[in-house]
């Protein structure tokens, strides 16, 4: 861990985060409890004020933009072939620049998404969208970047007739939690994942249908049939 980023722990998540950072990753090899805290937003109602403390532009990306920023979306940590079949099954991508440079980006979607951090599907709901893939560069957190751009993101589902906004993030990223409320958004599901050392996939705690939002896991695959007299 550098120091910058230790720092940063320190300012977002206090004493008390930053050891329990440090008790997570000696016992990583062993065990892993991590809680995913899962939040809708009344798109309905009016949106809060929160703008970036620095000179921001927001848009929405073309197909154009995969090929023109090629090297500034592959630096941060974007597939180009992934991002072309995203846009092509109609998910948006959203661009924060400042000062010329690109600062932010995310993703919105209109489908039923996989949350990959519990291989589970989310079931989309008349009217639901969800908001993934956010990020903001390092040397620009800080900036109130990401919720300026997230409200920015809101106003496109609403644009599009969509009444409710779904997203997801760990429980241990405060500097992502805290906020959450100031932007209209309260928590609906909690889903824990357990890992002991052996195990081939955690366990899941709360992925269900019952309540929203409604979580899907995949089917165990079948064993082979033996065939008679085999």
């Amino acid at each position: 861990m550098t120091i910058a980023r230790a720092r940063e722990i320190l300012r977002w998540e206090g004493v008390t985060g930053f050891l329990t950072r440090g008790i997570r990753k000696l016992l990583r090899p062993v065990v892993r409890v991590r809680c995913l805290l899962f939040f809708e937003m009344d798109l309905t109602q009016p949106f809060p004020v929160i703008e970036a403390r620095v000179p921001v532009t927001m848009r929405v990306a073309t197909a154009e933009d995969l090929d023109t920023l090629a090297d500034e979306l592959t630096s941060f940590w974007v597939n180009l072939a992934a991002a072309r079949e995203q846009l092509d099954r109609g998910d948006l991508l959203c661009l924060t620049f400042a000062n010329g440079t690109l600062v932010n980006r995310g993703w919105v979607t209109f489908s039923s998404p996989s949350v990959e951090e519990l291989g589970v599907l989310l079931e989309l709901q008349p009217g639901e969208s969800c908001l993934y893939g956010s990020v903001t560069r390092p040397e620009w957190r800080g900036f109130r970047i990401e919720p300026a751009a997230a409200l920015f993101r809101n106003g496109l589902q609403r644009a599009r007739g969509y009444r409710r906004h779904i997203s997801w993030v760990w429980a241990d990223n405060q500097a992502n939690v805290r906020p959450q409320a100031t932007r209209g958004r309260r928590v609906t599901k909690r889903v824990w994942t357990v890992w002991i050392w052996g195990m081939r996939r955690p366990l899941l705690f709360g992925a269900t249908r019952k309540g929203s939002p409604s979580l899907v896991r995949p089917a165990a695959p079948r064993l082979p049939t033996r065939p008679p007299g085999g």
